[in-house]
C-alpha cells in the first residue's frame, strides 16, 4: 500500500495536467506486456503497421511490463497544455547517473539486459532515448493525438465538474479501485508500502493508455507528485478511430479522394460507377485513377466499350493494412 500523505497544503494544490509522455510510457507497457488489453486493441490494429519505424528493441526494455516504471516518464508536467517538446527537453537533460538509477528501479526484480546495460554506458543516454521516444510519438500516438485530446479534455471538464459539486472525496473515489482518500491521506492499493508527503501538491492526469491501473510519479525537487489515472470514454475512442482509418491515415498518404478510390476497388469498376458510388465528378475520378495506377495500385483493363479498374496485389495489401472497409 502506497499512502500519500496530501495534508492540507497538499489539498489545497490539487490540479490537473496531461502527459504526452506519460502516454507514450503506457502504451508501450501494453506493447511489451504482449496481452493488448480489449480497449486497446482497435488503436494496435490500425497503429501495428507503423510501429516498424519506432527503435522498440530499446523502449521494450526502458519500458518493460514490470511493476515499477521510471519515474523520470511521468514527469515534466506543467498543465493540462504540456507540450512533448518540453518533456522530452527535460528527459534529454536529465543527469545519466539518474537516468541509470531509475532504470535500474525498474529491473530490481529481473537481471537488466545487456542491451540496456550497453546504452546507459553512454553519457548522452537520456538524449537518446528523447529522440526515440519522438520516433516513437510519431508513429504511434501523433496521428491519434487530437482525438485523444479530446477525450483527455472531457475527462478534465468532469472531473473538475465532480471536485466541485460533490467535493475531493468523490472525486478520487470516481478514479480508480486502487484509489481512497481517507483524511488527507491518498491509499493507492500497490504491492509496494511507501509513505510519501506531498507538501508540494498532487497533479491529477488523465490517460488514454494506462487503463486499468493508476501510476503515481513521486516529485523531485519542489515538483508536485503526479497521479495518472483512466480516463473516461477510451472504448468509444478507438471505435471511432478504426472507422476513420481510411480517410484519416490512408488519406493522408494518399489525399482523401484517392483513398475512398482505392477503398472501393475490391471488384471491378468503371469511373462512372466510382463517381456515382463515391460523389465525386468523373474527371475527377478519372485523374484520380491515373496517379493510382501509375503508383502500381490500380490496374485496368477494357471490357468493350468500358476501362475497368481494380486495385493491385500491391493496393490490396496497403488496404489491408490500415483497415480499409469492404
Amino acid at each position: 500500500m502506497i499512502k500519500l500523505d496530501l495534508g492540507s497544503p497538499g489539498l489545497s494544490r490539487l490540479r490537473f495536467g496531461c502527459s504526452p509522455l506519460g502516454e507514450m510510457t503506457a502504451s508501450l507497457w501494453h506493447l511489451g506486456a504482449a496481452r493488448i488489453r480489449p480497449v486497446h486493441r482497435a488503436w494496435f490494429a490500425i497503429a501495428a503497421t507503423r510501429l516498424e519505424r519506432a527503435d522498440l528493441s530499446l523502449l521494450a526494455v526502458v519500458v518493460p511490463p514490470h511493476p515499477s516504471i521510471a519515474d523520470c516518464l511521468f514527469g515534466a508536467i506543467e498543465s493540462t497544455n504540456t507540450s512533448l517538446e518540453h518533456q522530452l527537453q527535460v528527459l534529454a537533460q536529465l543527469p545519466v547517473e539518474v537516468l541509470r538509477h531509475q532504470l535500474g528501479e525498474t529491473w530490481q526484480s529481473a537481471p537488466m539486459p545487456a542491451v540496456l546495460r550497453g546504452f546507459l554506458a553512454s553519457p548522452r543516454a537520456a538524449e537518446h532515448l528523447a529522440d526515440a521516444f519522438g520516433i516513437y510519438w510519431a508513429v504511434a500516438i501523433e496521428p491519434y493525438w487530437t482525438a485523444m485530446r479530446s477525450v483527455l479534455d472531457d475527462d478534465i471538464a468532469h472531473r473538475a465538474s465532480l471536485l466541485t459539486e460533490a467535493g475531493v472525496q468523490a472525486l478520487f473515489a470516481s478514479m480508480n479501485t486502487e484509489v481512497s482518500l481517507q483524511g488527507g491521506v491518498l491509499y493507492l492499493d500497490k504491492r509496494v508500502d511507501d509513505e510519501i508527503s506531498l507538501k508540494h501538491g498532487l497533479t491529477l492526469v488523465p490517460s488514454v493508455f494506462v487503463w486499468p491501473k493508476v501510476i503515481f510519479a513521486q516529485p523531485v525537487g519542489d515538483a508536485a507528485g503526479s497521479l495518472t489515472y483512466p480516463a473516461r470514454g477510451v472504448g468509444k475512442l478507438w471505435d471511432s478511430q478504426s472507422r476513420d482509418a481510411p480517410n484519416g491515415y490512408l488519406g493522408a498518404l494518399l489525399g482523401r479522394s484517392r483513398a475512398s478510390i482505392l477503398a472501393a476497388l475490391d471488384n471491378p469498376l468503371c469511373t462512372l460507377e466510382l463517381s456515382l458510388r463515391l460523389g465525386q465528378s468523373s474527371p475527377a475520378v478519372s485523374q484520380h485513377l491515373s496517379v493510382l495506377r501509375q503508383s502500381g495500385l490500380v490496374m485496368s483493363w477494357r471490357s468493350g466499350r468500358r476501362v475497368l479498374y481494380q486495385r493491385t496485389p500491391l493496393g490490396t495489401t496497403i488496404a489491408n493494412d490500415i483497415n480499409l472497409p469492404d
